[in-house]
This record gives C-alpha cells, sequence and structure tokens, in this order.
C-alpha cells in the first residue's frame, strides 16, 4: 500500500511539474497559444488519472493474488496438520492397539507394493520396530499329496520377522565327506550345497503358508529324515523330521524342535509333534553333531 501511495504521489508531482512548465504559455497575448496551452493541461491531466487509474487496478489485482495465494498456503498447512495428525494417530494404533487383522492389511499391502524390490529387509525391519512379532517357530506340515511336498505354516496371530532357515536332507547329508578346515570339520561344501536349500523370509504374515523344498527327494522312497537349521531374530533352532510313507497320498511324520541353550553344543527340546499316534521315531537316528550342521 505504501509504494501504492509513493506511486500515486510522483504521478501527481509530475503533472504538477508539467503544468508548472505551462505557466508561460498564458502570459501570451494570442488567444491560440493559451487554447494550446489548455489543451495540453487537460492532456496531462488526462494521463495522470489514466496513470493512477492503472496503478490502483494492478495493484488490486495484485493484492487478490496476494490474498489468493495466502489462503492456497493456509489451506496447505491445514492439510500438513490433518495429515500428520492422522500419522500419529495411525502410528499410535499401530504401537497400541494392533490386532492380528490390521498386521495383515500392513504387511500384505507392504508385500505388494515391495515384494519386487530390494526393500524388503528394511521394511521388516522398520515394521519390527513399531510391531513386536511373534518368537513363535512356524508349524512344519507335510500335506497329503503324490510328490513329497511341505509346507511351513505361520500359526501365530502376530509376523514373524526376520527368518531365514536351510532346510537338509538329512539322509544324503550323512554321506557326506567331511573336511578339515579352519581348525575344525565340516561338511563338503560341495555336498552340502546340492542337499540343502536356503530361504530368506523378512517376514511372514499371520496365516501365511509357505513352500519349502528338501533337495533330491525320493517320492517313491518308504521313509527318511529331513532337518531345518534357522534363525528366527535372534533365536538359533534345529527342526528333525522323520516321516513314513502309509499310502500313494499320505504320509506319517514326526517333528521335533530344538532351540539353542547358549552354545552350538547346547540345545533344548521345546516341542515334539506328529499327525499320527502310531508313529514311532528313534531320535537317535539324528547323529550329526549340531554345530556341524549349523556352522556350514
Amino acid at each position: 500500500m505504501t509504494f501504492l501511495i509513493i506511486q500515486i504521489l510522483l504521478t501527481l508531482c509530475t503533472g504538477f511539474l508539467s503544468i508548472f512548465q505551462l505557466r508561460k504559455e498564458f502570459r501570451r497575448s494570442t488567444a491560440i497559444a493559451k487554447i494550446e496551452a489548455k489543451i495540453s493541461i487537460g492532456l496531462i491531466l488526462l494521463l495522470v488519472a489514466l496513470t493512477i487509474g492503472v496503478q490502483l487496478y494492478t495493484f488490486k489485482n495484485n493484492k487478490t493474488s496476494q490474498t489468493n495465494l495466502q489462503m492456497n498456503f493456509d489451506s496447505l498447512k491445514n492439510d500438513a496438520k490433518n495429515l500428520a495428525r492422522k500419522n500419529d494417530e495411525l502410528e499410535h494404533a499401530v504401537i497400541n492397539e494392533v490386532d492380528s487383522a490390521s498386521v495383515n492389511v500392513v504387511l500384505q499391502a507392504s508385500q505388494n507394493a515391495l515384494s519386487a524390490s530390494g526393500q524388503l529387509k528394511k521394511t521388516a525391519n522398520d515394521l519390527s520396530l513399531l510391531i513386536k512379532g511373534t518368537d513363535s517357530i512356524p508349524t512344519f506340515t507335510i500335506p497329503p499329496s503324490t510328490n513329497f511336498t511341505t509346507y511351513y505354516r505361520n500359526v501365530a496371530k502376530m509376523p514373524v520377522f526376520n527368518m531365514d532357515i536351510k532346510c537338509e536332507n538329512y539322509d544324503s547329508l550323512k554321506n557326506c565327506r567331511l573336511d578339515f578346515v579352519a581348525g575344525k570339520y565340516r561338511i563338503n561344501s560341495a555336498c552340502y550345497a546340492k542337499y540343502s536349500s536356503f530361504y530368506d523370509f523378512p517376514y511372514l504374515y499371520p496365516g501365511q503358508i509357505v513352500t519349502l523344498a528338501f533337495p533330491l527327494i525320493n517320492n517313491n522312497g518308504k521313509s527318511g529324515h529331513l532337518e531345518i537349521t534357522g534363525r528366527l531374530g535372534n533365536k538359533y533352532y534345529l527342526q528333525q523330521i522323520f516321516w513314513v510313507k502309509i499310502s500313494d497320498r499320505g504320509r506319517a511324520y514326526a517333528v521335533r524342535t530344538l532351540i539353542m541353550i547358549d552354545s552350538k553344543e547346547t540345545y533344548k527340546v521345546i516341542n515334539t509333534y506328529t499327525n499320527s499316534k502310531d508313529l514311532r521315531v528313534n531320535w537317535n537316528e539324528f547323529s550329526l553333531p549340531n554345530d556341524l550342521l549349523l556352522d556350514n
């Protein structure tokens, strides 16, 4: 507004000085000179009026634009505050009131958006800071099938975070050569790679089922031994599996789960499960040292 007033005053001063310069024309005796002076004064006043009008119009437009910009800015600030508030509410709800259904939604959305990228591990780490995952080891299953198929299922109501496992064809590994490396015995690396498979699961949402493959399993075999060595968070565990074929599509099996207590040699049995009460298992048949499997 101050700038507009200064512009108007300068315009008026310019007009006044111009008219003042014409005062000598009024002293002339000829009527023509006086008429020309009057016309000049009129034109000067008209130009002054037009200039002031343009200045006022420009000021009004600028003021309107400034007002609209301020309104838009205020609207954006309000939107930002609302988004921040909703984000706080969502974070609070996730931390304090999250249930299995909402966990499923969060994790499934993340999986759909990031399954093809390298961000899954980071996403799981970030989510694990907000949502306390389960420390329950997934359930192992051999479903009825003509082909040898195995599943892992998260039966907990919370997600499993940062789990990696090795599925080992135990019967075949027992026949592998042992190599003395760095002061200790290890299963020959090429043989171990042939009869084992590795899986890295950033997360398993509640109820999720994944397929596991044990290399070179004989579909027509009558029985066999398998083992899973795994890490769930900071917990290391073993699952020893014995199975027997009882029909073309059915297999009876038993699973014994052990967790590492304080070293690779010290384990405690935490669970034993079988799908057949008539199945008898000699767990001593799992004779390879636990640290031998964990070190490969």
